[in-house]
Formats: structure tokens, C-alpha cells, sequence
């Protein structure tokens, strides 16, 4: 997680849930657990998520 971003739920219309990545590479790795994610949508009423990162890494 980017320390600096908290994971946030974003009231427009549906909610989204926003979480932040420390870089393009912890993003690209990311491996859903989708019954997890279908709870947590349930728990918080959220319709979607969204991860991103505000860095990019060139290597």
C-alpha cells in the first residue's frame, strides 16, 4: 500500500473503492482473491475498486 494515499470509498453515484499502490510493479502483481472482494463490496456497499499508483517505475 502507498502510505501516504489511505484506502478511501468514493461517494460518486455507486461507490467505488480506491486503493493506492506504491508502484507499477506491486500493481501489476496483484493477484485478486475475488470472494474476498465480492464480501468487502457487500460489507461497504461498494460496486467496483480501483487500484493505481501515482508513481512510475522505469527499469
Amino acid at each position: 500500500m502507498d502510505d501516504e494515499y489511505p484506502i478511501q470509498i468514493a461517494p460518486i453515484g455507486l461507490k467505488d473503492i480506491l486503493i493506492p499502490k506504491k508502484s507499477e510493479n506491486r500493481l501489476s502483481a496483484l493477484q485478486p482473491n475475488l470472494e474476498k472482494i465480492k464480501e468487502i463490496s457487500e460489507c461497504y456497499g461498494g460496486r467496483g475498486y480501483y487500484c493505481e499508483t501515482k508513481k512510475l517505475n522505469v527499469e
